[in-house]
C-alpha cells in the first residue's frame, strides 16, 4: 500500500471518530453563479483521483476503497457539510469494513425543514475483478471511471454549487454516497433498513449511476414517473436543449434506487447506459465525455434545488410499479391517420392563375365524387384563397362539409365553382391528445395531422403541451377545441425529449358565412 493510501487512511480514521463540520458554508453564489461553478476541471480532478489506481478499483471493504471514502470525507469537511448519520458523522458503518458516506445540508423552513430531498451515488467499485462481477480480464485494476467515478464525481459537484448558495433551501438535503454497490446494493440498502432520517420524510431520492458517456445527448431518466409532475419538474430544470431526456417506464432494479422504490419512496436515477467497457479495466478515464457530466451535473443541480424548495412534493405513485415498457410502447403508439379529406396527389403552379394543380385522384374519393378531374387548378377552398400548398392543405381540412371549390379547368377563361362533399372531420389546429396521470397538467399529443397547422408548426406525436398562451394547461378544468382558437397566433409551451420551447403557430380564420 502506498503513503498517499497509508495517510488518507488515517485521516479518513480521524474524520470517522469525530470531526463534524459546520451545517453549512457560508457561501454567496447565485444560482447562476453555482451553476457555473459546476464545471468540466473541477469534475475531471475528482474522477481522475477516484479512478486512479491508488485506489485499486475502489472494492469495498479493502484498502483502496476505505482510502476512496476518506478521499470523500474530505471533500465533504471541505464544503463543511453536516455528518449525516444520527450521531452527526459522515460515516454510516455496516457489515465490517463497509461505510456509507453522509453530508447534509439542513433546511431552514419552519413548515418543511425537516423533509429530505437524497442525492445519492454508489463509490466503490469491483477492484480487480473475479467471474462473478468483472466482464473479464480479472486480476487487473478496474478503475471504474464511469461506474461510478462520474456520478460520485457529480454528487461532489453538486453539493459544492448548493453549499455555496447565498439562500439555504427549504427542505434538508442529504447527500448519500453508498458503499458496496457492487455487492449488491449493500450500502443502500442497509440505510434504508437503518435510516438516519425518517424514511417517510424522505420526498424524493435522485440517484446518478454511470453518466460519464453520454452519447448523442440522450440522458435516461429512470422514475421520473414515481410522483406526479416530476416530469415536468425536470424539464423546467433542463437549459441545454442538446441534453435529451428519454423518460422511460423501466425501472431496473440494478441499482441504489431500487431499495427505495421497493419501500415505495419517490425515487429515480439518471444514466448515460451500458457499454463495452462495463465492468472491464477499459472503464478508464479517457473514455468519459466530461462535457456530458458538466451538463447532467447542472441539470441534477437544478431539479434537486428546485425539489429543495417548491410549496410541495407529491407522494409515491404506486400504479407505477405496474407501469411497464411494454406499457409505454403501447401508450405512445398514438392515434392511426386522419383518411384523406380529398383524395388528390397535388402540386403548385405559378402561371396564371397561381394555386394547386391536381395531378392525380384516387377513386371513390371525394374529389372524384365531386367531379374533379386531372388538370384542374384549385385557387380557391371554402372561400380562402390557395397559391400555396401550405395554404391549401390548412384551408381542406379546415373547410366544412360541403364546401365550394373554385378552379380553373382546360383553356375556360371562366373559374368554375364545385361544391365538394369532404370526406371526415373539419380540424383547425390539427392535433390530438391525451391526460398522462403521472404529469397532470399537460396535453400529449396522439395524432398531429400532416399538413395542419400543428404539423407545419413542428409538433410530433408525443410532444407534451404545458402552456396554452399565457395560462398553463392546468389552469383548464375541462380541455376543449376552444382553449385554442383565442387568438389567431397561438404560442404553445412544448416539450420534446425534457426540453421546454415556445411553438408558434397560425391559426385560421375562418370565412365569414
Amino acid at each position: 500500500m502506498s503513503t498517499t493510501l497509508i495517510r488518507n487512511v488515517w485521516i479518513g480514521l480521524f474524520l470517522c471518530f469525530g470531526i463534524v463540520a459546520d451545517a453549512r458554508a457560508a457561501g454567496n453564489f447565485s444560482i447562476t453563479q453555482a451553476e457555473d461553478s459546476i464545471t468540466v476541471a473541477d469534475i475531471k480532478e475528482h474522477v481522475n483521483v477516484l479512478a486512479s489506481d491508488t485506489f485499486e478499483g475502489r472494492e469495498a471493504g479493502s484498502q483502496g476503497g476505505m482510502a476512496a471514502g476518506v478521499y470523500l470525507g474530505e471533500q465533504y469537511q471541505k464544503l463543511k457539510l453536516a455528518g449525516g448519520t444520527k450521531d452527526n458523522r459522515y460515516y454510516q458503518s455496516f457489515n465490517g469494513n463497509y461505510r456509507n458516506i453522509l453530508g447534509v445540508i439542513r433546511g431552514t423552513d419552519p413548515v418543511v425543514g425537516d423533509e429530505v430531498v437524497m442525492v445519492s451515488a454508489h463509490y466503490d467499485h469491483v477492484g480487480y475483478g473475479n467471474s462473478g462481477n468483472s466482464r473479464g480480464p480479472t486480476g487487473y485494476i478496474h478503475n471504474g471511471a464511469d461506474d461510478n467515478a462520474s456520478g460520485t464525481a457529480a454528487l461532489i459537484e453538486l453539493a459544492a454549487a448548493i453549499s455555496n448558495l447565498n439562500t439555504p433551501p427549504r427542505r434538508t438535503i442529504l447527500f448519500a454516497l453508498w458503499d458496496a454497490e457492487e455487492k449488491g446494493l449493500w450500502g443502500s440498502e442497509h440505510w434504508i433498513k437503518s435510516p438516519t432520517v425518517p424514511r417517510d420524510k424522505v420526498k424524493m431520492l435522485i440517484n446518478v449511476d454511470m453518466i460519464g458517456r453520454l452519447r448523442r445527448g440522450v440522458l435516461t431518466c429512470y422514475g421520473a414517473r414515481t410522483i406526479p409532475g416530476l416530469r415536468r419538474i425536470i424539464s423546467d430544470n433542463n437549459h441545454v436543449e442538446s441534453l435529451k431526456l428519454d423518460y422511460t417506464w423501466e425501472l431496473p432494479d440494478n441499482s441504489d434506487h431500487w431499495p427505495f422504490l421497493q419501500r415505495q419512496v419517490p425515487a429515480m436515477m439518471f444514466h448515460t447506459g451500458l457499454h463495452n467497457d462495463y465492468h472491464t479495466p477499459a472503464d478508464d478515464l479517457d473514455k468519459l465525455n466530461y462535457d456530458g457530466i458538466r451538463d447532467i451535473t447542472r441539470l441534477m443541480f437544478h431539479v434537486t434545488w428546485d425539489l429543495a424548495n417548491r410549496e410541495e412534493i407529491t407522494p409515491f405513485r404506486r400504479s407505477v410499479l405496474g407501469e411497464t415498457v411494454a406499457v409505454q410502447k403501447q401508450t405512445e403508439r398514438g392515434l392511426p391517420p386522419r383518411p384523406s379529406r380529398l383524395g388528390v396527389r397535388w402540386s403548385e403552379v405559378d402561371a396564371p392563375p397561381p394555386g394547386i394543380r391536381v395531378d392525380q385522384i384516387r377513386p371513390n374519393s371525394a374529389a372524384a365524387r365531386a367531379g374533379l378531374t386531372v388538370g384542374d387548378v384549385i385557387v380557391e377552398v371554402g372561400g380562402t384563397a390557395v397559391t400555396k400548398g401550405s395554404d391549401f392543405l390548412v384551408a381542406v381540412l379546415a373547410a366544412d362539409s360541403p364546401t365550394d371549390f373554385v378552379i380553373h379547368r382546360g383553356e375556360d377563361a371562366e373559374p368554375k365553382t364545385i361544391t365538394v362533399a369532404l370526406d371526415g372531420t373539419p380540424t383547425r389546429l390539427g392535433i390530438s391528445w391525451r391526460i398522462d396521470p403521472a404529469d397532470p397538467g399537460c396535453l400529449v399529443l396522439t395524432r398531429v395531422v400532416p399538413g395542419s397547422p400543428a404539423g407545419q408548426a413542428g409538433l410530433r406525436l408525443n410532444d407534451r403541451i404545458y402552456k396554452i398562451g399565457e395560462r398553463e394547461v392546468a389552469d383548464f378544468e375541462t380541455i376543449g377545441g376552444d382553449a385554442f382558437y383565442q387568438t389567431p397566433q397561438l404560442e404553445l409551451l412544448v416539450e420534446r425529449h425534457g426540453f421546454l420551447k415556445s411553438v408558434d403557430i397560425q391559426i385560421p380564420e375562418l370565412p365569414k358565412p
